[in-house]
């Protein structure tokens, strides 16, 4: 039966020419890494199909509830995981030849495409098949790097483009064009990844502290799903039982580090500032806690892990609470009690959005 969704391929560029100027013991040993960290970074929503050479190819499945942006800050991760590796390979080693001398002239491009295809299972791997899979695999041989002079980027086709419906997003990618034997003059809508790694170059995980409150909730949906109803506004004002919920989303019109929700009841507008954006499985806020007529500070996060493909545990932890040491240890209890009204609060709503809920735990 034919399915409709993503399809991805991942590539490392220059393996050939890496291949036949190396050593090839060593050569093998870095790309074999390489390739096994492009397996460990394929995750929800993608599911992996095979190795083939150089490439990992995936795919994901049309699953309804779940937001788009999932998949691109997935194939944005993978990237830089991706170039954080090389550059821990070149800063540890201490071999003088050619093959860990030219780790730095490998890179990654990503090809993305949308549309039918059929998966056949065959042994331990999922065989694509289908004319769009055909489609996708001709493109990744394009001319982005000789034309655009890009090495690392992700490339969508218009048909992924549509799929995705990330306006602000797709404004900013660039228009190149292919010639494609079957579909004649095809245009494919290109990110250059070097910002994107040189911005996250740096970037560390974001932890929370002390835990404070940590309470934990079993839902009857997949993790993709569970993670919209947490992250889109609308869903969000439902679980937080605000009047709205505003965002203040990132320049390309996504959310993530830096972006910024404002939960309105009344008169108030309380911020929960994005400190750490890990779809589909983590995000860190900071936010203002009202305690009786007093405000303090906590940070917080949201944790997703799969039980399976239909059932997901979510944990939300909560830090101790930030403000004068006097203040703290005067709101302390009425603090805890207001973190744990809170997380009753989302918790209840979201196993009502689910629908049916598959218990607590």
């Amino acid at each position: 039966m034919a399915d409709t969704g993503f399809l991805v391929c991942a590539d490392i560029t220059g393996y050939t020419s890496y291949l036949s100027t190396s050593e090839l013991e060593h050569a093998s040993g870095i790309l074999g890494a390489l390739l096994n960290l492009l397996l460990g970074e394929t995750t929800t929503p993608l599911h992996v199909s095979r190795v083939e050479g150089d490439a990992v190819i995936s795919y994901s499945h049309a699953v309804e509830g779940t937001d788009p942006q999932v998949l691109v800050d997935r194939l944005e991760s993978t990237y830089v995981a991706f170039r954080r590796a090389m550059e821990q390979m070149v800063l540890n080693t201490t071999c003088g030849c050619n093959a860990c001398a030219n780790i730095s002239a490998l890179d990654l491009k990503i090809v993305v495409h949308h549309g039918p295809f059929v998966v056949q299972h065959l042994g331990n791997q999922d065989e694509l098949l289908g004319p769009e899979v055909n489609f996708m695999f001709r493109l990744v041989k394009n001319h982005v790097r000789q034309e655009l002079g890009i090495p690392g980027y992700v490339a969508f086709t218009q048909a992924a483009i549509a799929a995705l419906g990330l306006p602000g997003y797709a404004q900013r990618l660039v228009t190149h064009t292919e010639e494609d034997p079957e579909r004649g003059t095809v245009a494919i809508h290109v990110k250059d990844m070097g910002p994107v790694w040189e911005a996250r170059r740096s970037e560390r995980v974001v932890d929370i502290g002390e835990v404070f409150v940590e309470e934990t909730v079993v839902v009857g949906a997949p993790v993709e799903v569970v993670w919209a109803y947490l992250t889109r506004p609308e869903t969000r004002a439902t679980l937080m039982e605000a009047d709205t919920m505003e965002s203040v989303p990132l320049d390309d019109g996504r959310l993530g580090r830096e972006a910024v929700y404002v939960c309105v009841h009344g008169d108030a507008r309380i911020p929960h500032m994005i400190l750490d954006w890990d779809p589909p499985t983590r995000y860190v806020f900071k936010t203002e806690l009202p305690v009786g007529p007093s405000v303090l500070g906590v940070l917080g996060e949201f944790i997703l892990e799969p039980v399976d493909d239909t059932t997901t545990r979510v944990v939300l932890r909560a830090s101790q609470p930030i403000g004068s040491k006097l203040k703290v240890l005067r709101l302390r209890s009425q603090a805890r009690k207001e973190l744990e009204e809170f997380a009753s609060t989302v918790f209840t709503n979201l196993l009502a959005m689910a629908g049916i809920p598959a218990g607590t735990g």
